[in-house]
């Protein structure tokens, strides 16, 4: 069910080396995932059907234990999930959540930890929808009571990493744009979008940078291609170093109205 990027992959050059839902970074495999059927496959041909996303294995596990596919969710390459403004479908927050850890019979093993992490939001039906299908804050995350509870094996073994991946870079994104509002020169720019890069979540990183520093200008630099402006690149952005390691520089799901 896993393909390698190595050696050139047309799906990855065409939609880019993130998972489509989660944009977590794929440096080295992924799975394909049909919306309108919910069949997931190899791509051993390089080949795949026009509704193709990429999944990192996280949202492969979610999609598995799911009893629906995803016909009636947002999805990236037919709708709008981002924008900077209050209409945009998925919203990125960091927030405060009470974390309690589970023996292997279910039983508290400690008290309440209270932890800081970024978690996405819908604010519409299909969005909502969409984040419950693939669990993009974990299975584990509980929305309405902020909580999280995990079995200390899953915790511990990184079962699902995608959380605290999106918190770090949530955290790198702060520290950026500290660094940002002090010196805005190219050298500097560059240097955040081959973090970006590196680390996925560009949504994340959209949010903390706009409402840090509110500058178009330097979200373009940093998150858009050069040839934003052309529909033939306006879902592509990347890095002079991802392209350098020969990854594709794309991050899926960006689209030109996402500045809007």
């Amino acid at each position: 069910m896993t393909s390698s990027s190595a050696g050139g992959d047309a799906l990855l050059d065409s939609i880019g080396s993130y998972c489509s839902m989660c944009e977590l970074f794929l440096p080295n495999a992924y799975d394909v995932w049909a919306s309108s059927s919910g069949l997931l496959s190899r791509n051993e041909q390089n080949t795949a059907p026009a509704d193709a996303l990429i999944l990192c294995r996280y949202c492969t596990a979610a999609v598995k234990r799911a009893s629906t596919t995803g016909e009636h969710g947002l999805l990236p390459h037919r709708d709008r999930t981002f924008s900077l403004d209050a209409s945009s479908p998925f919203i990125y927050e960091l927030v405060t959540v009470d974390q309690i850890l589970l023996d292997d019979d279910g039983k508290p093993l400690n008290t309440v930890q209270r932890m800081q992490y970024a978690v996405v939001v819908g604010t519409t039906a299909p969005a909502r929808s969409t984040i419950a299908l693939f669990a993009l804050n974990t299975r584990y995350y509980d929305e309405a009571g902020r909580s999280i509870r995990i079995p200390k094996s899953a915790y511990d073994s990184l079962e699902d990493p995608r959380l605290r991946a999106r918190t770090e870079a949530w955290n790198a994104a702060t520290r950026a744009a500290a660094r940002l509002s002090r010196a805005k020169g190219p050298l500097l720019r560059e240097s955040v979008r081959a973090m970006i890069a590196g680390t996925g979540f560009w949504s994340t990183w959209a949010t903390v940078l706009w409402k840090t520093l509110h500058d178009r200008e330097m979200l373009i630099e940093v998150l858009m291609p050069p040839a934003h402006s052309s529909p033939t690149h306006a879902m592509q952005m990347g890095s002079a170093a991802a392209n350098a390691q020969g990854a594709a520089a794309d991050f899926s799901g960006t689209r030109s109205d996402w500045l809007s």
